[in-house]
């Protein structure tokens, strides 16, 4: 279970977790084709005549597998020794900037590119944000 820990020497609130062990994946969840692999999207742009949850998109955005936050989370904000703890209720979404495995900022189309800006909006106000290419994976 995450944490969030008021750091007391700099006054910064740092998210606490346990370390994660990820299966082993054989393929890339972010390339298209592999939309089977990732929870359903949230919002997408993708071509006219392609369905939700397929092939056929430019952005996508997806819930994290494996959250941070939570929305469900009830807020609970206490002293814990040293520390002032409140639990981290929030959502946790991945912004899939391209579907090319291997693009980066430096080569995304710029149409790409403002496209991930005005998703990050649209879909809320704390995302987390990972390529196609994502080390997180």
């Amino acid at each position: 279970m995450s944490d969030l820990r008021k750091d007391p020497t700099r006054g910064r609130w740092v998210l606490v977790r346990p370390g994660t062990k990820r299966p082993a994946a054989s393929v890339c969840p972010f390339c298209p084709g592999n939309e089977s692999h990732t929870p359903h999207e949230i919002f997408a742009y993708r071509k006219e005549g392609f369905a939700p949850n397929g092939p056929g998109w430019s952005v996508r955005v997806i819930p994290e597998a494996d959250p941070y936050f939570r929305i469900e989370q009830e807020l609970v904000r206490e002293g814990l020794g040293l520390y002032d703890r409140i639990s981290p209720r929030g959502a946790t979404e991945l912004i899939v900037e391209s579907p090319s495995h291997d693009d980066t900022a430096a080569t995304w189309a710029r149409r790409s590119g403002s496209r991930c800006c005005g998703c990050t909006g649209s879909v809320s106000g704390t995302s987390s944000r990972t390529r196609a290419s994502g080390t997180s994976w």
